[in-house]
Order: structure tokens, then C-alpha cells, then sequence
């Protein structure tokens, strides 16, 4: 019989996480069976997956103590050790446990820091925002998911970058600074979708739908907050679903649907009653306060009132509870280490800048030893996208499409001076319109325009390619052209790779809508 791969396994688990637990934790107790005694590694792998199946079904204890048993066998291994101490983190405030969530979190965000694994370095942060969230410290929460938001960035890993942006955009919204949350909010839908990750989706939805009742558009703040709670519930999200009912029910009460609101308070109380600690409790049994005392139920309304007192005083005490919450000493210690690590931060940027600026020294004198293939500076774009940051822009992505088969079938020179060709056409073109051009990529160039002009723009521009095609020697040029708005400086050349093709050329139909 044919043993087990031990390591396809662990795979297998880990795809499994997220959707099924039950079966992700028999598969990886079946991996453990066959993983030798001296792969330590393995082993801790094994138990890391557990501890993740364990807090995707909210049983914290047991993912806590998985995590543990993990991080005995990783001494010398930085990586996974930072990913165990996250999850200890998490499953510790999950158990309500915040002062040894906290430590958790700043040993993993060190460990990421001397590792340069801006990805962990970026969820740590957040949790730690998460913390002060918790302590209602809403400044110090704000502060930790812009650094979160900022390392994710860094890591240039699509998922953690909407994870962070969603929570930036969360405290953004709960501080009514919606003019901030917005853009990110757009570059976290820019980066997921809601068929792979519904429950992120969802909470896009919810803020979006928070925003629009917070500026009096309760119709579609309405419409928002249902396909959120929709996709909550389908996605077995709690937190989620209970911010929705809480919105929502006060949403019915302003429109006079007292019996509505109340019911949907009901509901949020018992679902948060399995998972809160008190931190969400107390505000929905205000919300309950509030509706029942619209409707007239007097009694009710003082039993809410009641209630509310109940759970803050018992929150409040639980904080107060020997390892809950860190001693004043020992908060102003791990503040003084997020500042350090904070200047080590910066100190990195500054060393990564200087290297990227020798090495585009070292690459523009490269450049200047050979015919250049076009007079358009690659080096300029990224300053030119954060100068232009807050402004309505907008980027044009033009995509020579064949630039391989016209290389492969007649010479890369002639491939070289087809791009050259059309390098130049762009470079004036954009003098004679005012706008930044770039290069981008081997055979892309980019555009970056007023987001007002940008259909202006884009019809006098197939007009100048069409003629440049026209008037081509040699093989024909295939050109793609797309188009986005810029949210973020940082995700808008992602976006814009994404975005729907608005005309093909040469091309005998008429220019589509953008």
C-alpha cells in the first residue's frame, strides 16, 4: 500500500480552511500520522493548519493550543514562527484574552519586520489596531491600520492588500472621513471578488452602506446593507451579519418601522451573544433602547437600557481582569516598540529608495549606450501618479498586442521599430494634449489623463493610432486600448491591466462608451 504523501496533504488542508474545516482538520491529523519524526517543519505545519480550521469554526481553545504546540518547533524557522504567532493572536482575542493577543502580535510583527515579510508584518499591525479598537482607543486603531495598509502595499499581495484597505476604510467611515474610505473601498472591490471572497465582499458593502446612511441616503444605504447581510449570512461571517441587522434596524426605526427594527435587533443580540466578548453587545442593546422607547414599549426600553448598563460594566470589569488588558507600564513599552519599529521602517524605505535610484542611474546609463526604443521615460510614472494623488484621473493603457509575432516572424529589429514607431506617436500626442506618457512594460505604455477628458482623450488617440497603423512599413501593429479611473496610486497600474477593452485596433467598429 502506498503511503500517504504527507506534504500533498498539509496542501490539501489548506485549501480546505476556509470552506470546510471538518474536512481540512482530517486531513491534516492524517498528515500528522505520516510525517517523520525529525521533520519538524512538517509538523508545525500540520499543527498551524489546525489552529486555522479551529478558528474558522470559532473554537478558539482548541486553535490556541495548536498554535502553541507549532510554535515549540519552530526555533529557527522566522517565517512560519511569525504565522503561529499571528494565529495565537487571534484565537487569544477571540477568548477575549487581548493583553496576550497583544504581545502575539508584536513578537509577529518584529519577527516579520527582521524577515522582510511585509505581508505578516501588514495583518500584525492590524491586529494590533484591532486591540486598540477594543480599548476604544479609536486614534491609536486608525494609526495601526494606515502602517497595516502601508505594509500590505509593500507586499503587493493582492488579498492582504484588500484585507487592510477594508479595515483603513472601516475606521475611516466610523470616524466620518467617508471621503477617505471611499477610494479604498473601490481598490479592495478592484482586487477581489465576491465569488472567492464573500465575506470581505460583504463587508465592502456594509461600509459603503454605512457611508450612504451616514450622509442621509437611506435608500440606497437600505440596498447596500441587505446585499451585504445576504452575503454574510451565505458566508457564515458574524460580525458581519450583526453590523447589518444593527444598521438596518435603525434604518426602520427612523422610518417608523419600529416592529422591523426591533426584530432585527433580536436576531443581531443572539448571534453576537455566540462569538462578542461585550464590545458589540453594548451598542446594540442602545440601538434596542431607542426603538423600543420610539414604539412606546416603556418597559422594554428600560430592560434594553438595563441591559446595556449590564454588559458595559461587565466588559469594562473583564478588561480590567488579569491578562486581559496590559498594565499601563507595559502599554507604554509596546508603544515605544511600534515606534522603533516604525523608524526601522522608515529607515527601510529610505535604503530601498536609494537602491532603486542607483540601480535606475545604473540602467539609464545602459540605455544610453544603445538606440533607444522610445523617447518616453519609464522612470517618471509612479512620481507623476502620487503628485497627481486626491485629483480625478484617470489611465490610458495602450498595448501593442503582437509585438512577439511580428518579432518571431520577421526580426526583433523590426519588432523594435514598430514599438519605436509607436512609442514616438504617443510621446507627441501627449505634448500636444498635455497629459504624462510612460512606458510600462515591454510592449505597454500608459497615458495619464483628467479623469474629465479621459473620452475625449481616448477618441482623439484611436484617431492618431488608426493613422499611425495606416502609414506603417512593414508588418501590421494589433493595439489594445483600456482605461480606468485612479483610486490609488498604488494599485491604479493593477487596476488599469484589469480593466475592460474599450477598442481594438486596427478595427472596423466604432469606438465603444467608456
Amino acid at each position: 500500500m502506498t503511503r500517504p504523501d504527507p506534504a500533498a496533504l498539509i496542501e490539501e488542508a489548506q485549501r480546505c480552511v476556509g470552506s470546510d474545516q471538518s474536512r481540512a482538520l482530517d486531513l491534516v491529523r492524517r498528515a500528522r500520522r505520516h510525517v517523520a519524526p525529525e521533520e519538524h517543519t512538517q509538523l508545525a505545519q500540520c499543527w498551524i493548519t489546525q489552529a486555522q480550521a479551529h478558528w474558522g469554526r470559532r473554537q478558539f481553545a482548541q486553535g490556541l493550543n495548536a498554535a502553541r504546540r507549532s510554535l515549540r518547533l519552530l526555533q529557527n524557522a522566522p517565517s512560519e514562527r511569525a504565522q503561529a504567532l499571528w494565529m495565537m493572536a487571534e484565537c487569544q482575542r477571540g477568548l477575549g484574552r487581548y493583553a496576550g493577543a497583544l504581545d502575539a502580535w508584536m513578537a509577529c510583527l518584529e519577527i516579520s519586520m527582521m524577515s522582510r515579510q511585509t505581508e505578516l508584518a501588514a495583518l500584525a499591525c492590524a491586529g494590533i489596531g484591532n486591540y486598540y479598537q477594543l480599548i476604544e482607543d479609536a486614534q491609536h486603531a486608525l494609526s495601526l491600520r494606515r502602517q497595516a495598509y502601508e505594509f500590505a502595499c509593500q507586499s503587493k499581495d493582492p488579498a492582504t492588500i484588500a484585507k487592510c484597505a477594508i479595515a483603513l476604510a472601516g475606521d475611516y467611515v466610523r470616524q466620518h472621513m467617508s471621503h477617505q474610505a471611499l477610494p479604498l473601498l473601490q481598490v479592495a472591490q478592484d482586487l477581489i471578488t465576491p465569488e472567492h471572497e464573500p465575506t470581505w465582499w460583504a463587508e465592502t458593502l456594509y461600509y459603503q452602506g454605512l457611508h450612504a446612511f451616514q450622509n442621509g441616503n437611506s435608500q440606497r444605504a437600505q440596498r447596500e446593507l441587505n446585499e451585504a447581510l445576504i452575503l454574510a449570512r451565505s458566508s457564515d461571517s458574524p460580525w458581519v451579519t450583526v453590523q447589518c441587522l444593527k444598521e438596518l434596524a435603525r434604518l426602520h426605526r427612523n422610518s417608523g418601522r419600529y416592529e422591523a427594527a426591533v426584530s432585527d435587533l433580536q436576531e443581531a443580540i443572539s448571534i453576537a451573544h455566540e462569538f462578542d466578548t461585550g464590545h458589540l453587545l453594548q451598542s446594540l442593546y442602545l440601538v434596542l433602547c431607542t426603538s423600543e422607547e420610539a414604539r412606546g414599549h416603556f418597559d422594554a426600553a428600560l430592560a434594553a437600557h438595563e441591559a446595556y448598563h449590564h454588559t458595559r460594566l461587565a466588559y469594562l470589569k473583564r478588561l480590567d481582569e488579569p491578562g486581559c488588558r496590559p498594565s499601563p507600564g507595559r502599554l507604554a513599552q509596546l508603544q515605544l516598540r511600534l515606534e522603533v519599529i516604525q523608524a526601522r521602517k522608515e529607515n527601510d524605505l529610505l535604503q530601498e529608495r536609494q537602491a532603486a535610484t542607483q540601480q535606475r542611474a545604473a540602467n539609464q546609463a545602459r540605455l544610453a549606450l544603445r538606440a533607444d526604443l522610445s523617447p518616453i521615460e519609464r522612470g517618471g510614472l509612479e512620481q507623476e501618479l502620487l503628485r497627481l494623488d486626491g485629483q480625478a484621473t484617470s489611465l490610458l493603457n495602450i498595448r501593442l498586442e503582437n509585438l512577439n509575432e511580428i518579432s518571431e516572424h520577421y526580426s526583433f529589429a523590426i519588432g523594435d521599430q514598430v514599438l519605436s514607431d509607436l512609442g514616438r506617436r504617443l510621446a507627441i500626442f501627449a505634448r500636444h494634449k498635455s497629459c504624462h506618457a510612460a512606458r510600462y512594460s515591454t510592449a505597454s505604455f500608459v497615458l495619464v489623463v483628467p479623469a474629465d477628458q479621459q473620452h475625449s482623450v481616448l477618441e482623439s488617440l484611436v484617431v492618431e493610432l488608426e493613422e499611425l497603423i495606416r502609414h506603417m512599413q512593414g508588418p501590421a501593429a494589433r493595439i489594445c486600448l483600456r482605461a480606468c479611473r485612479v483610486h490609488d496610486p498604488r494599485t491604479a497600474l493593477r487596476s488599469v491591466l484589469k480593466a475592460p477593452v474599450l477598442a481594438r485596433l486596427p478595427s472596423m467598429n466604432p469606438l465603444e462608451q467608456p
